[in-house]
């Protein structure tokens, strides 16, 4: 059982701040895009 834990509690950690990186760069990309929106905008108005 200790054992188990043991490998499985590091694992876990490693998905979270996987996930975490993920989302963290899915967030950037979406800020991004919607940076070239509003400056495309401005430049046709």
């Amino acid at each position: 059982m200790n054992v188990v834990c043991v490998f499985a509690i590091p694992f876990f950690v490693i998905q979270q701040q996987q996930s975490q990186i993920r989302y963290r760069f899915t967030l950037q990309l979406n800020f991004n895009q919607t940076f070239i929106n509003i400056r495309n905008q401005i430049q046709r108005n």
